[in-house]
Parts: C-alpha cells; structure tokens; sequence
C-alpha cells in the first residue's frame, strides 16, 4: 500500500507489545547493574530498528508513534537513577565519616 510505513506501523508495535507482555522484568530497575544492561541493549536494539526504517521521515514517525512512546516511558529510569545517587552518595558519606573520624582520633 503506497503511503503505508509497515515497519513503523505493523512491525514495531508488535514488539513493543511482545517485550511488554512477554517479558515485564525487562523495566524492572530492581538490580540496577541489570538493568543498565538491559536499557543498554534495548536502545541499541531501537537505533539498529531504526537504521531499518529508510527514511528520516520514516524514523520521524516512528518517533511520534504511541508505541514508541510507551516503551520509552516503560524505562523507570527516574528510580533507576535514585538507586544510583543513594549508592553514589552512601559509598561518599562513608568515606567522610571515616575521614572525620580519623581527625578526630
């Protein structure tokens, strides 16, 4: 059908809805040295797919699609990042305690 993009609009909301439902875990941010490898992959995933589209306004549909959307969105990357600060933060606020403890001896 000439104007019908089939991978944007066929083939990609299909694995969106395959990833979503088959495998939930995949946006769990729980182990976040996992899931750093996960998004990783996921991404690279995404600009290979894109790559495939062959057109920038092919991509740029793509990239408005709502699937697209929901599976970015699926990323809980905001607590992804918490997990990080407090990991960051704690390793630092120990290292201080330790140094002012020190100084104090």
């Amino acid at each position: 059908v000439p104007g019908y993009d089939f991978l944007v609009n066929s083939v990609w909301p299909e694995i969106v809805r395959g990833l979503e439902g088959n495998l939930p875990s995949l946006f769990s941010p729980g182990n976040p040295d996992i899931f750093h490898e996960k998004y990783t992959v996921s991404m690279d995933f995404v600009r290979k797919f894109e790559k495939q589209c062959g057109s920038q306004a092919s991509v740029k549909r793509l990239r408005s699609h709502p699937t697209y959307h929901s599976f970015n969105n699926k990323w809980n990357l905001p607590v992804y990042f918490q997990i990080r600060f407090k990991e960051i933060a704690g390793g630092i606020e120990a290292a201080l305690s330790d140094t002012l403890e020190i100084g104090r001896a």
